[in-house]
């Protein structure tokens, strides 16, 4: 199957070239590093943006690159870079409810890129990553592909993305400018080192705004996530 993605500020010659240095000190990093996984502290650090946006620079120099969107809990990347509705992805091909010809889309406007949406929201992301059904498909994808980015879900929240982790060759952290504290910058790299997982890599970005919902000493009234229900079901 077939999809066109909206890449936002993909003329930004700032944007591009940032990229392109990304995408140069992946490879650089060396030839056994395939496999990467790539998560925030919070929600809206621009992670998904980050991914996607990488994919393509790899893409564009020729590479085949395949998006895994792993953040099953409260994905936005359909609704926010595709026109697409009601496709069934990642969390679908897991629980055996599809094939992967069917889970599987290939990048109209991108040569070389496919992507596996996140799919319906489960109630156990965490036992749906940690199966070997999962380890499998990502074996099989490391002969398929030149590079494999697994989009995951904030490592504040939840912990979806450290299973990631585990069967991947390092992990990517994304932190928004402004918007983490040192002191859970610190407790998160400390959980991936924990885990067994390479750190090797923290990218600062900043997505323009200018106070964190995360500063407030309540917590927001919905939380990121709630566990089992959709992105709409928690508002």
């Amino acid at each position: 199957m077939n999809v066109s993605f909206r890449f936002p500020l993909e003329d930004n010659y700032f944007i591009n070239e940032a990229f392109n240095t990304l995408s140069i000190n992946l490879r650089f990093s060396g030839p056994d590093r395939k496999v990467i996984t790539m998560t925030s502290c919070f929600e809206n650090e621009g992670k998904s943006f980050t991914v996607l946006q990488l994919a393509r620079h790899l893409c564009l120099d020729g590479k085949r690159v395949i998006v895994i969107d792993a953040d099953m809990r409260k994905s936005m990347i359909v609704a926010k870079y595709t026109e697409l509705s009601g496709i069934k992805g990642l969390s679908e091909l897991l629980s055996e409810m599809v094939t992967l010809d069917e889970a599987l889309y290939h990048v109209d406007n991108i040569p070389g890129m496919d992507i596996i949406f996140s799919g319906d929201y489960p109630p156990n992301p965490c036992v749906l990553l940690g199966n070997h059904r999962f380890h499998d498909l990502i074996a099989q994808f490391r002969e398929q592909y030149d590079y494999v980015l697994i989009d995951n879900a904030p490592l504040v929240p939840v912990v979806d993305a450290l299973l990631c982790a585990k069967v991947s060759d390092g992990v990517v952290l994304i932190v928004n400018r402004g918007s983490v504290r040192q002191k859970v910058l610190r407790s998160v790299t400390g959980q991936i080192e924990k885990s067994g997982a390479e750190l090797i890599g923290v990218i600062l970005n900043d997505n323009g705004k200018k106070k964190s919902p995360f500063r407030r000493k309540r917590k927001p009234k919905n939380g990121y996530y709630s566990y089992g229900k959709s992105a709409k079901d928690s508002k």
